[in-house]
């Protein structure tokens, strides 16, 4: 007779071997899984091409440049042919053509705004060299060329070396004298020492004095400074010398009366209070050396000292002074 426990143990042991038959079953499908992925695998390594060297990065397109506005320059005045002015208005057009290249970046278009700058006479020629064509109408450098042969000629003559020797100060202040010297000197191309003597001689002989009065400079440029700064005091000392001399202003409430009417003087008579217009030789004096030999108690005549235009003994008419 059989144990009823045996019974029951039974289902529980076919159970169990069953499902380790299908965990074997699935363990085989897996293993099958794994050998068949590495294949593909393989057989794919296989099929790739050799890889050579990385491909170069593609090229950025091309930036374009920042937009570069030029400058403004201010047109050259017109020139109409006036002597001494065709230089001075190229330059200027060449410096226009420096500032704004965009603008003019051809001969032809350099030749047109040059002609567009010029009026009366010279515009006249210009007009008959671009309808005739030519090199002159292609060409910068021949057109300018041409404008200056026609209507470079100095205000002074052609040669700037005969007008620099014949060059004066004047009345004029050495600052001012100094820049027509300059101008010449450079057209003239001479050193530095026949500068120096032809600026000094042209000096007036009142600062000769004073430069001789002084260890001169052997350099141009600062014979030039001292000579500036002499003639600066020397017209400072002469306005301060004026005012003490002046009359003092009337008031507007006065008005002014006529003067009385002159008498003849006696020859023994000092003429103080209004001196006859005097004459150094065939020079008239200026109205500041006639107050500072007023100031100075000079005569009006000589300059000299001690005595009046009355009894001035260089004065023609005045033999009972020179007894």
């Amino acid at each position: 007779m059989s144990d009823p426990a045996d019974s029951d143990v039974d289902p529980v042991r076919r159970a169990i071997g069953h499902q380790g038959a299908v965990l074997a079953c699935h363990e085989e499908t897996m293993q099958n899984l794994s050998r068949t992925l590495a294949e593909v695998l393989a057989a794919l390594g296989s099929l790739q091409p050799p890889q050579g060297p990385p491909a170069p990065p593609a090229e950025s397109p091309p930036v374009a440049a920042p937009y570069h506005r030029e400058p403004h320059v201010t047109a050259p005045e017109r020139f109409t042919s006036e002597p001494g002015r065709c230089r001075p208005f190229l330059l200027q057009c060449s410096l226009v053509f420096e500032q704004q290249p965009s603008s003019y970046p051809t001969d032809r278009a350099r030749i047109a705004y040059v002609i567009g700058a010029l009026s009366g006479r010279a515009l006249s020629w210009a007009t008959a060299v671009w309808t005739t064509g030519g090199s002159l109408s292609s060409s910068y450098g021949s057109f300018t060329g041409e404008l200056l042969k026609v209507f470079d000629h100095p205000e002074g003559g052609p040669d700037p070396g005969k007008r620099l020797t014949s060059l004066r100060q004047g009345l004029r202040g050495v600052a001012d004298y100094t820049i027509e010297f300059r101008t010449l000197s450079a057209e003239s191309g001479w050193n530095n020492a026949a500068l120096r003597a032809v600026f000094h001689q042209g000096l007036t002989e009142t600062m000769k004095d004073e430069l001789a009065s002084r260890d001169e400079p052997t350099d141009l440029e600062q014979l030039i400074s001292l000579s500036i700064r002499l003639d600066n005091r020397l017209r400072e000392r002469r306005r301060e010398r004026v005012p003490r001399s002046q009359p003092r202003p009337l008031s507007p409430l006065r008005r002014p009366q006529s003067p009385p009417p002159r008498t003849p003087a006696s020859p023994g008579t000092h003429l103080n209070s209004e001196p006859e217009p005097m004459q150094l030789g065939r020079a008239r004096l200026t109205p500041e050396e006639r107050a500072r030999r007023r100031a100075e108690g000079a005569c009006l005549y000589c300059g000299q000292p001690g005595h009046l235009v009355a009894t001035c003994p260089t004065r023609p008419g005045n033999e009972r002074a020179r007894q």
